[in-house]
């Protein structure tokens, strides 16, 4: 499934990145959960996928996109939540170029959407 357009305006992400991007990994998970108190009129369980695609931009950045919909129950088809997470690692900036050092650091940034069709 490719990536809606609105990410597309700040991440910058359509069907030429993802052709352009050659190291990804996608899986799938099928879950389902049985809610502890049942209410009136609800269903008994909520079936739902999640669906994970890394994309491995560089040695020092990674792009997770997460898409999670519901299905088998009443309107499980016009929700769906999505996010995405980019990992950036940095060094700190050292006066003397030639000290290696292990203070690595990891920049997050976090989009995150609920769909509602």
């Amino acid at each position: 499934m490719p990536l809606p357009s609105y990410f597309s305006d700040y991440l910058k992400l359509d069907d030429d990145f993802e052709q352009s991007v050659p190291l990804k990994q996608q899986y799938s998970v099928d879950y389902i959960y049985r809610p502890p108190n049942q209410g009136f009129m609800r269903p008994k369980l909520y079936n739902f996928i999640r669906t994970e695609t890394i994309y491995f931009l560089s040695p020092r950045k990674v792009l997770v996109h997460s898409l999670q919909q519901g299905r088998g129950f009443t309107y499980a088809d016009r929700f769906a939540t999505e996010s995405v997470i980019v990992m950036t690692q940095t060094q700190p900036e050292t006066e003397n170029e030639n000290i290696e050092t292990t203070d690595f650091k990891v920049r997050l940034e976090e989009h995150y959407r609920i769909n509602w069709f």
